[in-house]
């Protein structure tokens, strides 16, 4: 029986190691849901908290949606390179002569989702009415004159500390490295498909590190909130057991003060109330207040919680791939393509010398110049250069389409034309566009486009020696959809902009 030489074995590791380690990130974020949500209460009422509470709960609900979109584009991009491998075993038992080859290869079955299930949001922080009750009659909370800060440094603490341990939990630590050991199984692949494969995998490493630094700041900003609270209570708890020792000897009774997670319990009962006593608790009301006043200044908590991360962007960009996986039929990688052999050439019905030569042109110098001739509007005002144009439309639209990713890449493009490449936008390409079937046979540039062609078109084999290049064409006035655009992770100053053609 004939042995075949499958590399679909590569797609499948890769794709179970790619389910497992989503699977295991959700795991972990969902085992963490109950400790991130006893948050209720715990940054206070007072204006300065509540902002702060506003932005920890923007923050939080972006960190861990971003966490679950690791989770989803993770796994479904494990999905596609199980199709893949199965696109590549096919197509080598396809490709294998006689009738000994064997069974025809099956697809392994696809795993339970790795995300199985939708967690109500984070609850909401707050707190109680006030960080200082007095329940002595002595009216110290109505001198003070404002709200004493009253956040749970307990459930600040026990929040903090679930935010650290998903950050350096193993399933988040071991993530990176486990994507790069992903990507680098395709260093045996030679096919077309692998640039994109390996960028997108450098793209979720990037992000679920984003998501990681994300759980660390998190972790961060609610010790130190947790750390300026305990810093204000204990100042106001002497200033208190000042007044208590004064009050004390004029009532000749004993005052209670009792420190809670959120506030301070001034005395258990009423006391004696005397002039006295009143007029001693008024002078310390103002230390207090004043106390309170310079330790919101200092700590400045109404900013919020502030993340160098863009948790928003990334969250995106994990959506993005996970619906590019979508977009990305499997039949458009045209798994184990080979370069073209420009000698074996079949013409189209309906081929003559003209098509030859418009292409066989456009293929040379002449291409340069007519796109160049077009951007600048210059062929409406020629006859001769508008007949080419027309010549080389005229011969692409006898080939076949060409269905699949294609790579084109451009050096020194003008910093006004980059910039119409922008995510979720439509563009026109007046000109004709050159892309080439294969990645390694691209030119270099510092803007690499890759493109889902619909239409372009193989003239590789009217290219002459220029076949290797194995170049895809699209008319003029063809239109693209930029779905995506994003440092390029493994080439240093190149930026990758994806196009769908519409």
């Amino acid at each position: 029986m004939t042995q075949l030489a499958i590399e679909s074995q590569v797609f499948y590791d890769a794709a179970t190691a790619l389910h497992n380690a989503g699977s295991a990130l959700f795991t972990e974020v969902d085992g963490k849901w109950g400790a991130l949500g006893d948050c209720a209460h715990m940054a206070g009422t007072y204006d300065e908290a509540v902002r702060w509470a506003d932005s920890y709960d923007k923050r939080t609900n972006e960190a861990l949606q971003a966490a679950i979109n690791g989770a989803l584009a993770i796994d479904k991009y494990a999905t596609v390179l199980r199709q893949l491998g199965f696109n590549h075993a096919q197509a080598e038992y396809d490709a294998t002569p006689g009738d000994d080859k064997g069974a025809p290869p099956t697809m392994p079955a696809a795993p339970v989702s790795a995300v199985y299930t939708c967690r109500i949001p984070i609850p909401s922080a707050g707190g109680p009415a006030n960080g200082l009750i007095d329940n002595t009659g002595l009216k110290l909370v109505e001198k003070i004159g404002l709200v004493v800060p009253n956040g749970d440094t307990d459930k600040l603490g026990n929040v903090a500390t679930a935010w650290a341990q998903l950050q350096t939990a193993q399933a988040i630590t071991q993530l990176p490295a486990e994507l790069n050991r992903i990507a680098g199984l395709f260093d045996v692949i030679k096919s077309p498909e692998v640039e994109f494969i390996t960028t997108d995998i450098g793209r979720l490493r990037i992000s679920m590190e984003t998501v990681a630094s994300s759980f660390g700041a998190l972790a961060g900003a609610c010790n130190a909130h947790k750390s300026a609270l305990e810093e204000l209570r204990e100042k106001i708890k002497k200033q208190l057991e000042d007044l208590i020792v004064e009050i004390e000897k004029l009532i000749a009774e004993t005052i209670a003060l009792n420190i809670a997670a959120s506030l301070l319990t001034f005395g258990v009962g009423a006391v004696a109330v005397t002039g006295a006593a009143i007029a001693a608790a008024a002078r310390w009301a103002m230390p207090i207040r004043d106390a309170i006043v310079a330790w919101k200044t200092a700590k400045q908590l109404e900013k919020g919680v502030i993340l160098e991360e863009d948790l928003a962007a990334t969250s995106k960009s994990l959506a993005d791939i996970e619906k590019m996986a979508d977009d990305i039929k499997p039949a458009d990688f045209k798994p184990g393509a080979k370069m073209p052999d420009p000698a074996a050439r079949v013409d189209p019905a309906g081929w003559n010398q003209k098509d030859t030569d418009a292409l066989w042109d456009y293929t040379h110098s002449g291409g340069r110049e007519l796109n160049a001739a077009i951007r600048d509007g210059r062929v409406k005002d020629s006859d001769a250069l508008q007949f080419r144009t027309d010549n080389v439309n005229e011969a692409l639209s006898k080939l076949p389409n060409y269905e699949g990713q294609v790579t084109r890449r451009v050096s020194d493009m003008p910093p006004e034309v980059l910039a119409k490449y922008q995510k979720g936008n439509e563009i026109t390409e007046e000109a004709f566009t050159s892309s080439s079937q294969h990645p390694e046979s691209a030119f270099a540039g510092e803007t690499e486009f890759q493109i889902i062609s619909k239409t372009g078109k193989d003239v590789s084999q009217y290219a002459g020696e220029n076949a290797p290049e194995s170049e895809i064409l699209f008319k003029t006035g063809t239109k693209f959809d930029v779905v995506d655009r994003f440092p390029d992770p493994n080439v240093p100053g190149r930026e990758i902009i994806r196009m769908i053609e519409k």
